[in-house]
């Protein structure tokens, strides 16, 4: 019986280690130990090169901890964790004559559970204020790995910076100088205020480990930049899951005691049999498991209160059928007071378990004593033999090893995989090509269906989106131009046996396979100007039908090569549908009078016309430490360009350096309210012929540790066809994108100034660009930041 008790209550420790929610802090104490490093502050001189830059300390700080503490009422009273804010008050002093550029970073504190340190994140702490005062010049940022503000300082000036932050539950707080920090006495110290008395100790410096007296709520003490953490560790007090567990481990001996006097005790009126000795020992051990779960949500005396009353009530109901009512009471009552409560009570006291034994043992050695001498029976010796038997158990034992062998369930559970199947030796692999050896027959043929045209004019161009299926018929490989030039392709969407090349002018696909699919097409026509008229040259798809539908403000657009089929005006919009058929262009004509028809095709609507001058522009911007801006610019020009001068548009601030026109270098011409007048020659056909270069530079302000800028792009007075822009900034500094005219290219695109490469290929530049852009103002904002370990990580 006593046996079969020590494995129920085995089992009532093990369920407890499953379900630490019973008894309120798990099988370990609560331990977190927050630690919060000092900032770390960087300055460098406004006058001074951006490399020289100094990282050091606060020059004063003032550490507050306004704790209260949570106490925990099951079981006894006893702190278990403090909560609060964290208050810190930093002086940086400019010392110099000079105005400092100021980098001011306090890392996120980090936490640890008694085995590993993990940095806490902005959502975990909930910061509540961060304040700076005698420094307005400047910018504040909430980064991934601490709070971080960048600014200016003024010469001989003060800056202070005021956070408060929630801890959270922590049982130690820490709080360490940085090795760069040199802390006189009184410049830094540490104050811990707390709402009542609470054992505490005091961590680091030259009072390490003393306890804090009880009478003070609030102290402090100085900080010293010996590498050591200071600050103040909650002093461990009872634990109520240590005398949950003693009470268990206490539980099948002292219920063997029990029975051994209850036994005594009944022998004297008559015998007791199996089941009612099974009975007396489930009523009585209910006891020990009830007092442990309501420990975990009442006060020990009500928990105590609670299980007595459920466990004498039963107790006593059986014992006066037995012994009467008057003997079962007294008797009953005393037995359970002996071996109930006051087992629980003395655990909670934290008594050893065997002075607990040996009090109890004593009164059960009593009532076998008093037994013998009522009446002479075998039952003494053999419940003596019992109570020896029971007081030599050793419960932990078989409590680790239940324990050892639940984790090394979970083990094998955990070291469980599976192998992945290998794939099929024959299984097809990506970009596998078809053997060329296996086509036979003729020539693959491009058949397609009636095409479908969205169009929609802007103000500088004309887009369009084209839609039709196809088919293509045969075997042999082949190529079929399907659309002339004179457009340029934003989206190109084509089924997988068609293969766009890339070296020719026109759209021409390579049929790679015989199949049926869709087509789809995004593509611009820029806008010609024609005097007070204005025009625009659509390319079609080759051989094909098609209908347009035209959505437009403007209600006098004409049409020439192609059939009006309706025109219907609806409020402010009017909507053409247009049917085209044995035409590979259709050109719109608004705003001036229309063509006759006696009339040749005028220069200016000749198919396949682009009507760009500048077919294309590229831009280098670099920011070089000297504080000083250069550009590089190169404008290619049409092959049949009817230009006689180039007017660009020179950003303020800018000089040009050089130019080279047309392969000659020349002088730079003056410029007059931003625009500069280039005249240019007749083009000899050699690519040279068709260039202009520039180079620009201007003078930057001083920069600090993180800032933004605003560039301009230099632009000519024509539309652009294609424009691509880099910016670099110098080799330690990371440059974003904030926003643009342009888009942001995927892809780094091919450099125009071989010189720079090296450049480039040591920093992260940022690519822009953009395709028929007309003529106006193009901006770029960028963000820039100094990259210095430790300081600016994770700033963006």
């Amino acid at each position: 019986m006593t046996g079969l008790l020590s494995l129920g209550y085995l089992g009532m420790f093990g369920l407890l280690s499953y379900r630490p929610q019973f008894i309120a802090w798990g099988l370990t104490p609560f331990t977190q130990v927050v630690y919060q490093a000092s900032p770390i502050v960087t300055t460098r001189p406004v006058s001074a090169p951006d490399t020289e830059y100094k990282i050091k300390g606060a020059t004063t700080a003032h550490i507050t901890y306004k704790l209260q503490s949570n106490e925990d009422w099951r079981g006894l009273k006893g702190a278990r964790s403090l909560s609060g804010t964290f208050e810190g008050e930093f002086h940086v002093l400019n010392t110099s004559s000079d105005d400092e550029f100021l980098a001011f970073k306090l890392p996120f504190p980090t936490r640890s559970n008694g085995k590993d340190w993990q940095p806490l994140t902005q959502q975990a702490i909930g910061a509540k204020k961060f304040e700076v005062q005698g420094a307005p010049d400047g910018e504040f940022q909430t980064t991934s790995a601490g709070w971080f503000w960048s600014g200016v300082l003024a010469a001989k000036g003060e800056a202070i910076f005021h956070l408060i932050y929630d801890t959270g539950n922590l049982s130690k707080g820490t709080y360490g100088l940085s090795k760069d920090t040199v802390a006189a006495p009184g410049e830094h110290h540490i104050a811990v205020s707390l709402d009542r008395n609470v054992p505490m100790s005091i961590l680091g410096g030259q009072e390490n480990g003393k306890r804090v007296d009880q009478d003070n709520y609030t102290w402090e003490q100085p900080l010293r930049s010996n590498g050591v953490p200071q600050g103040f560790s909650l002093r461990p007090g009872f634990s109520v899951l240590d005398a949950l567990t003693r009470l268990l481990q206490l539980a099948p001996l002292v219920t063997g005691m029990y029975l051994v006097t209850l036994l005594s005790l009944l022998t004297a009126k008559r015998k007791s049999n199996t089941s009612e000795l099974v009975l007396l020992a489930l009523v009585f051990g209910y006891y020990f498991p009830l007092v442990t779960y309501l420990c975990a949500r009442y006060p020990l005396p009500q928990s105590i209160g609670i299980a007595f009353i459920a466990s004498a009530a039963i107790m006593l109901n059986y014992l006066r059928f037995l012994v009467g009512n008057r003997r079962s009471v007294v008797h009953g009552l005393l037995l359970l007071l002996l071996f109930q409560v006051t087992p629980t009570v003395l655990a909670f006291q934290q008594w050893e378990r065997g002075l607990v034994l040996l009090l109890l043992g004593g009164v059960a050695l009593l009532a076998v004593v008093n037994m013998q001498t009522a009446r002479l029976k075998q039952s003494g010796p053999a419940a003596a033999a019992l109570l020896l038997g029971l007081m030599t158990m050793q419960p932990d034992s078989q409590a680790a090893s239940i324990q050892n062998s639940r984790g090394q369930t979970w083990e094998t559970l955990w070291q469980a995989t599976q192998t992945p199947t290998p794939p099929a030796e024959d299984a097809p692999k990506p970009g596998d090509k078809p053997d060329p050896s296996s086509e036979v027959g003729g020539e693959r043929r491009l058949i397609t269906s009636l095409a479908t045209y969205e169009l929609t004019l802007g103000k500088s161009y004309l887009e369009s989106t084209v839609q039709a299926s196809v088919e293509v018929l045969g075997e042999s490989l082949s190529t079929c131009e399907i659309m002339p030039g004179g457009a340029y392709i934003s989206r190109m969407d084509l089924p997988k046996f068609l293969r766009p090349l890339p070296e020719k002018k026109s759209l021409t696909l390579l049929l790679t396979a015989a199949g049926t699919g869709h087509l789809a097409l995004d593509y611009r026509c820029p806008i010609e100007k024609l005097g007070e008229a204005r025009s625009c040259t659509l390319p079609l798809l080759k051989t094909i039908s098609g209908k347009l539908t035209m959505h437009s403000s403007r209600d006098d657009l004409l049409f020439y090569g192609g059939e009006v089929w309706s025109k219907k005006t609806t409020g402010k919009a009017t909507v053409y549908r247009v049917g085209v058929a044995d035409s590979n262009f259709l050109t719109i004509r608004w705003g001036g009078p229309p063509v006759l028809d006696s009339e040749e095709d005028p220069p200016h609507m000749t198919p396949g016309a682009a009507h760009i001058q500048v077919v294309q522009s590229q831009h280098l911007t670099l920011i070089q430490k000297e504080r000083r801006v250069s550009h590089f610019a190169r404008f290619v020009l049409a092959e049949r360009h009817r230009l006689r001068s180039l007017d660009l548009q020179i950003p303020a601030d800018f000089e040009i350096v050089t130019l080279v026109a047309q392969g000659f270098s020349v002088t730079p011409p003056a410029i007059t309210s931003g625009l500069c007048h280039i005249p240019l020659g007749a083009s000899t056909g050699s690519p040279s012929s068709r260039e202009i270069q520039l180079h620009l530079r201007k003078k930057l302000a001083p920069i600090g540790f993180t800032g933004n800028w605003e560039f301009l792009l230099p632009r000519t007075s024509e539309t652009e066809g294609a424009i691509q822009w880099t910016l670099a900034g110098p080799r330690n500094f990371r440059l974003e994108n904030l926003s643009s005219d342009l888009d942001a290219s995927s892809t780094d695109p091919p450099l125009a100034f071989p010189s720079y490469r090296a450049l480039l290929a040591a920093c992260d530049p940022i690519h822009l660009e953009g395709t028929v852009i007309a003529q106006g103002e193009l901006k770029a904002h960028v963000r820039y930041v100094q990259e210095i370990p430790h300081v600016t990580d994770g700033v963006n």
